[in-house]
């Protein structure tokens, strides 16, 4: 726990399944995070998230940082 989470009881996960999202991002990349906001622009609900392909250097940035968004690996 730290001086954000004081609370010392267990948090509660709600796991949802994966969908696609379209959003306006300016290709303006600083270090390991976008440089300005990305904005929501609306749902894929036709678009399968296995079928995705992520942008190399979000790739590279995913694999250094060891972040998973497949919901097959968890």
């Amino acid at each position: 726990m730290d001086r954000f989470t004081k609370d010392k009881e267990p948090i509660h996960l709600a796991l949802v399944e994966p969908i696609v999202v379209e959003v306006a991002a300016d290709t303006a990349w600083s270090g390991q995070a976008f440089r300005h906001p990305r904005r929501y622009l609306r749902a894929r609900p036709e678009l399968d998230p296995g079928t995705v392909e992520v942008p190399d250097h979000l790739r590279r940035w995913r694999l250094n940082h060891r972040v998973n968004l497949d919901p097959k690996l968890r």
